[in-house]
């Protein structure tokens, strides 16, 4: 067989007999066979029906034939060279699709390995004798430079480096300052500005910057040393929270005493006793928009609301919560009367016939310690009501406060209304009511609060997760 029958004959393989061809060869020792295979790949692409299982071919042979298979991969379609990327390095080739084929539409030269373009990848991915590097640089090599290694074993870096690579200096160590002056920073934040001849109510990092700059008794220091200097002391003078002061001596008393009568509700209960939260919401608005709002829109379109309101007047709720059930019963009225409040007791308690003792946690509200509500008190508890012993406001409330009775207040301390867990439910019912509602008439707001407390009841209600005990919370 002439020279022009063995490469047409080798031409005509498709990729796949090619390896089996290869794999032969190589089982008997046919070096001639082996080279004639490997050397004889055509310069144009192979429809290959099934290039999934040319990458198992490959992953078998990869280990033993990998620099000829080098020159077989201009035999294979971009998919398949894709697929076995992982082994020989990155390749891509623009290739129509067919029906369950691929081909290549750009033919290489004759000989040359699709491979070469990218000069490392044999570097990074297999164990081949290394090829000179494509220059990428025009700077002079100033310095050699220790290669690094492959997982392969093959150098991953060149042994000369540019100096378009050289490193630049590390940044200089800031200038440290001592204790004292860092302690002057913190003391100057945690005082007024006005102590410190600035007229302004509170700090910013910039009037503290400048302040630091223009006084001769503080070390010069950046705006960004300051603000270091802040955060690792957590000091935010910029910032503000509502604080109520309170002045009652016997404050801890007090919420010990709260917090245990819920952390005792569930087992009181039980018993035959109730744990009651009571209060009132005064001031609520009926507003009515002046134009109707419009709703959100798809694309990240938010409600708009209306910014003008007409006024309809005001209503005040008085609302009980349940603590072990987390129920809520209520009474809209016009006014927050001693005549009201003992209504709504009188109804509430209506509702827990079966219920042997009443716990009610109140406020120190002045309807809240009322004759009337003595009078209320000893006729649900069965006992004689002494008036005329009743005329002020500390016998009043220590007659309410007495532990025999079947109906005991416990009140919370001065400024400690926050104890109350049914604060925490008027909190709900103005975000989810009040606060973007629109009211026509107080008769429309007094019915949509009616509606939610309902509402609540049948698919809300809980009792709260009390955590608090009484005791500064520390961290």
């Amino acid at each position: 067989m002439n020279a022009q029958a063995v490469a047409r004959h080798y031409g005509s393989l498709t990729p796949a007999e090619r390896l089996s061809l290869l794999m032969a060869a190589s089982a008997r020792g046919d070096e001639v066979e082996y080279e004639r295979l490997a050397t004889s790949a055509p310069c144009v692409g192979y429809r290959v029906p099934h290039h999934f299982a040319l990458e198992t071919a490959f992953r078998d042979l990869c280990a033993m034939h990998r620099m000829h298979l080098l020159s077989l991969v201009e035999g294979l379609t971009s998919s398949s060279v894709f697929l076995v990327s992982g082994f020989l390095g990155s390749y891509g080739e623009d290739c129509s699709h067919g029906r369950g084929h691929f081909a290549i539409d750009r033919p290489h030269a004759q000989g040359a390995c699709p491979m070469s373009r990218w000069p490392s990848a044999p570097d990074l991915s297999c164990s081949v004798p290394h090829r000179p590097h494509r220059k990428i640089s025009t700077w002079p090599s100033n310095w050699t430079v220790i290669p690094t290694p492959s997982v392969s074993g093959a150098g991953a870096s060149l042994g000369t480096a540019s100096m378009a690579c050289t490193t630049s200096h590390a940044v200089a160590d800031r200038p440290l300052f001592p204790p004292q002056d860092r302690h002057k920073v913190v003391v100057l934040a945690t005082q007024l500005p006005a102590d410190a001849g600035v007229p302004v109510s509170h700090w910013s990092l910039t009037e503290l910057a400048t302040k630091i700059l223009n006084d001769a008794h503080y070390a010069a220091m950046s705006r960004a040393t300051v603000a270091r200097i802040l955060q690792e002391c957590e000091l935010k003078p910029h910032r503000c929270v509502q604080w109520l002061h309170s002045d009652d001596p016997d404050f801890e008393k007090k919420a010990l005493e709260v917090a245990q009568l819920y952390l005792d509700a569930p087992v009181l209960y039980r018993h035959g006793e109730l744990v009651l939260c009571c209060d009132e919401k005064t001031g609520i608005q009926a507003l009515e928009r002046k134009y109707p709002d419009r709703p959100a829109q798809p694309g990240g379109r938010l409600a708009r609301r209306e910014f003008e309101y007409i006024r309809h007047g005001t209503r005040c709720l008085l609302a009980t919560l349940v603590v072990p059930t987390g129920q809520v019963l209520g009474d809209v009225t016009a006014r927050r009367t001693n005549l009201d409040f003992f209504r709504h007791i009188r109804d509430v308690t209506a509702q827990f016939p079966e219920v042997q003792k009443f716990h009610w946690v109140l406020d120190n509200l002045n309807t809240h310690w009322s004759l009337s509500l003595c009078r209320l008190v000893a006729k649900l508890s069965g006992i004689r009501c002494p008036v005329k012993a009743l005329q002020r406001g500390p016998a009043r409330r220590t007659f309410l406060m007495d532990p025999e009775h079947k109906h005991v207040i416990h009140y919370t301390p001065k400024h400690g209304s926050w104890l109350n867990q049914i604060e925490i439910w008027f909190s709900t019912l103005a975000r989810r009511v009040i606060r973007r509602g629109d009211f026509v008439s107080r008769r429309d707001l007094t019915e949509k609060i009616l509606a939610y407390i309902a509402y609540y009841n049948r698919h809300l209600a809980h009792p709260y997760r009390w955590t608090y005990t009484g005791k500064p919370l520390v961290a």
